[in-house]
């Protein structure tokens, strides 16, 4: 007998079937190959225009090398940012700075898969940023709801229609969704989230009869810092001590900032980078500021209260605070440098004796200004605006009208607008929403409105 087995069909059919695989396997890589990596781009909305702090997803039919990506993705103009790899196929980018009114995007072709494959063609996109609008609580007409208007003004939009229960918000970063504190019936206070469009009303936080408030976006807009009372013991007693804490606004998952429940948190202002979140103590008489990486906490003696404005860098804390030496007692801006520890004097020091009793300042989103809340005589109430520069250690006037005053002021996220909340003095309440910019001058765009917000 041979020493070759005899083949039986059954064999031959087998070994056919595995070469036909083979070849198939083959055909089908090569092909593969051929037709190289394919790429597509993803935003909030693919059907608008993006904010101007959006994250932008990219996402690979394949496994990609994440360095050759890296060297061939470009922005026209360059914007900061971080490139965030998700996973070996999916490249996510958040801006540091706001994107420019028109921005694109390319991506060179490569060997960008990770098995050889090419990208065959160079791929553009080309995007444009949304004008912002301001968002504000109404005040009568109608009462505490939120609105939406254009920053030129307009007819407003109505967003909630809560039957007046709204307490105060804040709006998100990225211009997506705002959140508000709602009275319930239990005489306690819920945090809930909607779209900018005023859509997909949601409850994100049960606070029963607990005060819920004072909410605050985390500059990548994924966490919301608060304020929460627990409910008075009886209808003669004040609610309790603020507590400060975090929700995610994602999950809801809720959590206290400090293990200790005995410390207290009234407001919460964030740093540019999210690492640090300061609040007030009054009962210490002291701005508390904590690390949430390190958990290092940075105390600030206060008895204004008022939070103040962080640098760009997040490296300075600019507050008022009072101070008392030789001269008498006067309002000044303090400076607390996170790097080097130190806290002093920066505007309105012991050369200055007059007192300017100074309000919030408002750090310029590129650094190179500041925007001061003032008053120049303490015979008359109405405040004036400043712009401060560092640089040159002066200032210019830029809105005071005899009779006024100016709060809850803030930069647009590029630093070339401001939006204020204007109140005559001495007559019936009727706050107003304005608008300044440069060479122009401030500009009515609602009546009965509050605590205006940027809506990027």
């Amino acid at each position: 007998m041979s020493p070759l087995r005899k083949l039986y069909p059954l064999d031959l059919s087998a070994g056919t079937t595995i070469l036909v695989l083979a070849v198939l396997a083959l055909a089908i890589s090569a092909y593969s190959n051929w037709l190289g990596v394919h790429v597509s781009m993803y935003t909030v909305d693919a059907a608008s225009q993006i904010g101007p702090y959006e994250p932008i997803t990219f996402r690979f039919s394949e496994a990609v090398q994440s360095q050759v990506v890296r060297s061939k993705l470009t922005m026209q103009p360059a914007v900061a940012g971080k490139f965030d790899w998700q996973n070996d196929h999916t490249l996510l980018f958040i801006p540091s700075s706001p994107y420019p009114k028109t921005v694109t995007i390319r991506l060179g072709r490569d060997m960008l898969g990770s098995g050889g494959t090419w990208l065959r063609r160079d791929m553009t996109w080309k995007l444009s940023v949304r004008q912002p609008e301001i968002v504000y609580m109404s005040y009568s007409q109608p009462q505490r709801e939120l609105m939406a208007i254009p920053v030129t003004g307009g007819k407003p939009r109505q967003l909630t229609n809560t039957g007046g229960k709204i307490f105060d918000f804040d709006s998100s970063p990225m211009g997506d969704r705002i959140v508000y504190s709602i009275a319930n019936n239990q005489n306690g206070l819920d945090l809930w989230l909607i779209d900018r469009d005023g859509q997909n009303a949601q409850k994100l936080l049960d606070c029963g009869a607990d005060l819920c408030s004072s909410p605050a976006w985390s500059p990548e807009g994924k966490l919301i810092a608060y304020n929460r009372q627990g409910a008075s013991l009886s209808s003669a007693l004040p609610p309790g001590a603020p507590r400060l804490r975090i929700v995610e606004s994602a999950s809801g998952a809720d959590r206290p900032v400090y293990a200790d429940s005995q410390i207290i948190g009234s407001g919460a202002l964030w740093s540019p980078d999210g690492n640090w979140l300061a609040s007030y103590d009054g009962v210490a008489g002291q701005i508390r500021v904590v690390n949430l990486k390190s958990g290092q906490q940075v105390l600030l003696p206060s008895t204004l209260g008022l939070l103040g404005s962080w640098s760009p860098d997040s490296v300075y804390l600019l507050y008022p605070n009072p101070m008392t030496d030789s001269l008498g007692t006067r309002t000044v801006l303090f400076r607390a440098d996170f790097k080097s520890g130190e806290v002093g004097p920066f505007i309105g020091d012991d050369k200055d004796p007059a007192d300017y009793d100074f309000g919030n300042p408002a750090w310029s989103p590129d650094g190179m200004e500041i925007l001061l809340d003032l008053r120049i005589s303490p015979q008359h109430p109405d405040r004036e605006l400043w712009l401060y520069t560092p640089a040159t250690m002066g200032g210019i006037l830029i809105v005071h009208e005899m009779g006024y005053s100016y709060d809850f002021f803030c930069w647009d996220p590029w630093g070339t607008r401001l939006v204020v909340q204007l109140t005559a003095l001495g007559k019936t309440f009727s706050p107003q929403i304005a608008v300044w910019q440069s060479g122009q001058a401030l500009t009515t765009i609602a009546h009965d409105g509050l605590f205006p917000h940027w809506l990027p």
